[in-house]
């Protein structure tokens, strides 16, 4: 592909995640992203790669070391956009402000997407009314721990199914826009360090765009690398909980009652809830699953300590604890 030439899509790879995640995990993300560019690729669909940086040495060297140990790309070169002193969200933002194509693809460094993810989430945008696709991201349950933080977490656990519908979960690490309309409306600006890809969808759709939601577009997602980043993860969920909270009752406050019921209804009701609906799917047995329940009480802890942490100083989390 040419200079001159508009790509069909931009993949924008965020190049943060890794200051938590097992580095390692770059490369079989890389070495699957080439080889679904290059299907796409004779297929007539020509895309572009960029990473966004952050200008750390430690960083940039283990990019370095990701790409030589992923082999030659599928395109002229993998671009990199410098976004120093930004965080999560700002860096895809700076990538899709240096991307070319019609549509951007927003994947994290630390996930890896399966066969035909590519492919699954650009389909839809043959539509011309569609303004972005999500994709499915899923806790691959492969030790006793991955398998106890999965049937706890968020992500929803692998669907093998193939269908279109109305996106309700959204997950900025498997995410497509048309690039015209993101960059017309990008993540917003905000105190909290997830939820700008919901903010996002729903601003979208209230200005009357579609979001939809192909699930064979999945992507697997690294439980917490270590007892460390599972306390940091439960800290910044219950800053961002503090601060939604806050922000909903106009700067007040909220109790000191509302902490603790926030973390009391998600230990008795949330999490063991999916524990109980996903053990049988994950084969957890009566070990596994109080080895899920012990996993779920250190993040709820950990979230009410970000909750207190955020009261006092709303500084301190993004400060000390940052994801």
């Amino acid at each position: 592909m040419s200079e001159a030439t508009t790509p069909a899509y931009s993949v924008v790879i965020e190049w943060e995640n890794l200051r938590l995640a097992d580095a390692g995990r770059a490369r079989p993300m890389l070495r699957a992203l080439y080889a679904q560019v290059e299907a796409q690729s004779r297929a007539g669909r020509e895309g572009e790669i960029l990473v966004v940086t952050d200008s750390d040495p430690a960083l940039d060297a283990a990019l370095d070391a990701a790409l030589a140990a992923a082999g030659p790309p599928p395109v002229a070169a993998v671009r990199r956009v410098a976004a120093p002193a930004t965080r999560y969200y700002q860096k895809k933002n700076a990538g899709a402000g240096a991307a070319r194509g019609a549509v951007v693809v927003f994947l994290d460094s630390d996930v890896i997407p399966e066969d035909g993810w590519l492919a699954a989430l650009l389909e839809p945008f043959a539509d011309p009314t569609v303004d972005g696709v999500g994709g499915t991201t899923y806790v691959e349950p492969r030790s006793a721990y991955d398998r106890a933080f999965a049937a706890f977490w968020f992500f929803p656990l692998r669907d093998a199914a193939d269908t279109t519908d109305e996106l309700i979960e959204v997950y900025a690490n498997n995410l497509a826009f048309r690039r015209a309309a993101f960059l017309a409306r990008p993540f917003p600006e905000q105190a909290e360090f997830r939820g700008a890809a919901g903010a996002l969808v729903a601003a979208i759709r209230a200005g009357g765009g579609r979001v939809l939601r192909r699930t064979a577009a999945r992507c697997v997602h690294p439980a917490p690398n270590g007892f460390l980043h599972l306390l940091r993860r439960g800290a910044c969920e219950g800053h961002d909980q503090f601060v939604r909270r806050q922000r909903e009752l106009g700067g007040t406050t909220p109790p000191w009652r509302w902490s603790r019921n926030v973390v009391l209804r998600w230990l008795d009701g949330r999490a063991r809830e999916r524990i109980r609906e996903r053990a049988a799917t994950l084969g957890l047995d009566h070990g596994q699953r109080a080895l899920a329940h012990g996993v779920a009480t250190v993040h709820s802890v950990a979230a009410l300590a970000g909750h207190l942490l955020t009261r006092l100083d709303r500084r301190l989390v993004p400060r000390f604890l940052s994801i």
